[in-house]
């Protein structure tokens, strides 16, 4: 249904429980983590995300959104018309894989939602190139603009949902998926917040969030990351070949935006 492909794009924050955790041995001998508390990645690389979240979280409050939507696009919009069709609750597609791969060109994300539809999208820089199963064609869009990303700036950080971490919230040293990982913990702000608490997709959300994260002793990249309910479980993996290139028209879409924009540019008078 063109609805569920729609609300793929919304945010998703939610969760299940961590994996079991326990105390690591002989941690007193480890010193507390310094700053920057998560490594940069030598680029080729590659990770893979695999987000859990309660059942109960992954249902739209279809009413809420709604008013969100005629708010926003009008009461005769043909989304409005759509969603008065629906009936309570209908569930939302939900990521659950994102595989990431990064050069010293581009990042490639491929996302993988639980109503089994896919998207692929190359980032450069703020540009966005991107391919959703349910759509034809390449869809352009900005990450300055975009509504949620599980992406950071790659021009400062290689993971997204870190920027919290600090000496303050460090906790000690517990072993995750069995590795020894350092523990930080804080309440913190929800992503999007504000969009989240509009189109009600999270019934009953906190204005903060408790966090949890686990970032390995040994190489300092993330094990675990736990944000409200949602969990996220980072995986390094070597790059595959067929991702350290451009397919050919990603290639000629995104040499096409930078000629329209800098044509834009030129022709735009003086200040």
């Amino acid at each position: 249904m063109k609805i569920l492909t729609h609300l793929a794009f919304l945010p998703v924050l939610l969760a299940t429980a961590l994996p079991l955790v326990a105390q690591a041995e002989g941690t007193d001998k480890i010193s507390p983590p310094k700053a920057p508390f998560i490594n940069r990645l030598t680029l080729p690389a590659a990770w893979t995300i695999a987000f859990t979240r309660p059942a109960e979280d992954e249902m739209v409050d279809v009413a809420a959104l709604k008013k969100f939507v005629e708010s926003t696009m009008g009461a005769d919009s043909a989304l409005v018309k759509s969603l008065s069709e629906l009936k309570e609750p209908i569930a939302k597609p939900m990521i659950r894989t994102l595989e990431v791969t990064r050069t010293l060109d581009f990042a490639k994300e491929v996302s993988a939602f639980s109503d089994k539809t896919d998207q692929t999208t190359y980032i450069f820089n703020v540009a966005r190139i991107s391919k959703h199963v349910s759509y034809d064609g390449l869809i352009r869009s900005r990450t300055d603009q975009s509504v949620v990303t599980f992406s950071p700036d790659f021009s400062v950080a290689d993971f997204a949902g870190f920027d919290w971490l600090s000496p303050e919230n460090y906790k000690g040293v517990q072993t995750v998926q069995g590795r020894q990982c350092y523990f930080f913990t804080a309440d913190i702000e929800p992503e999007d917040a504000q969009l989240l608490a509009a189109t009600g997709l999270i019934k009953g959300e906190k204005s903060k969030l408790p966090a949890k994260a686990f970032i390995d002793v040994e190489t300092k990249l993330p094990v675990v990351l736990q944000r409200g309910q949602e969990t996220r479980i980072f995986t390094i993996r070597t790059p595959k070949p067929a991702d350290l290139n451009l397919p050919p028209e990603v290639a000629a879409e995104i040499s096409s935006w930078k000629a329209e924009l800098t044509s834009a540019t030129r022709a735009a008078p003086p200040p």
